[in-house]
């Protein structure tokens, strides 16, 4: 090729740029390059990253569904004796309400017990919350319904079922455990007047739990 070539290329965030100075007489000739639009990339891949979280949320989304269609299919497949539970409405499928009714052959017995559930969102994998909304004479349960039972903390397993914890809590009213006690007074009077803890726990539940 006649005469002298010179290419001069500089590169920037958004183009680059060639300059090229061909022929005999030093005429210049101006020749742009395509871009390669490097932001336009650094963007799409924003929008394809955005889109895969948007996607992965509503995947999670769909799979808490399962995961609480499953909860109320155990339920209602082996619904505990005296218990019944379901969610508040189909869109607040993290709070439940339960009923206990009074276990026989117990100080509750003929009571009705109102009970909240609380699902965390990371269940089945932590327990869920669950507290007595009726007031309860009980070592184990305190003035805020708060319950003490080692599956709601520590023993928690994800394969433990709704119906499971409600027999649990049954058990409980039935066999109290004053030896890990929310209530230290009440579980005093457990250990040391058996007859006394009857009658109160007697009298609260028609006082709170008799409709």
């Amino acid at each position: 090729m006649r005469g002298n070539m010179r290419v001069v290329v500089s590169s920037g965030r958004w183009r680059s740029r060639a300059v090229a100075r061909v022929g005999r007489r030093g005429r210049m000739v101006f020749a742009r390059l395509a871009d390669f639009r490097f932001g336009s990339r650094l963007s799409s891949r924003r929008v394809s990253s955005a889109r895969s979280r948007r996607t992965r949320a509503k995947n999670l989304i769909l799979t808490d569904r399962d995961v609480w269609s499953r909860a109320r299919a155990d339920l209602q497949k082996d619904p505990p004796t005296s218990c019944s539970a379901g969610p508040r409405s189909d869109d607040d499928i993290f709070h439940w309400d339960a009923t206990i009714i009074g276990p026989s052959e117990s100080p509750y017995q003929g009571g009705l017990f109102f009970v909240a559930i609380h699902f965390p969102p990371d269940y089945p994998f932590k327990p869920p919350k669950v507290n007595f909304k009726t007031k309860v004479y009980h070592p184990n349960v305190n003035s805020q319904g708060s319950i003490c039972l080692d599956i709601l903390k520590e023993q928690w397993s994800p394969a433990l079922t709704i119906s499971k914890v409600l027999l649990s809590i049954c058990s409980l009213l039935t066999d109290p455990n004053p030896d890990d006690p929310l209530v230290p007074e009440i579980a005093h009077v457990y250990k040391t007047d058996k007859n006394r803890y009857n009658e109160l726990a007697k009298e609260w539940t028609r006082k709170y739990a008799t409709l």
